[in-house]
């Protein structure tokens, strides 16, 4: 069984967006993930909505709260073989 850990440590150092359960949306890129889920981010763009953008160097986002996680399509690669 493919785990979404394994997943998320072939998508470090690229650009994810992270959407959460209550509305706001993250962009950045994916420094590390760890097993339960917490994601450790660097050059952040938090969307709380269209007129709202907070800009941050760091940023971990606790695993319980994200709701859908986006990543790139890797060029060449297979993201999900393990």
């Amino acid at each position: 069984m493919k785990s979404i850990y394994n997943i998320l440590k072939k998508t470090a150092k690229e650009c994810v967006e992270i959407r959460l359960k209550n509305g706001i949306i993250i962009q950045g890129t994916l420094e590390k993930s760890n097993r339960i889920g917490n994601l450790y981010l660097k050059n952040v763009k938090i969307i709380i909505s269209n007129d709202n953008v907070i800009n941050c160097y760091d940023l971990v986002v606790r695993g319980n709260s994200v709701l859908l996680i986006t990543v790139p399509k890797i060029p060449n690669g297979d993201l999900y073989r393990l």
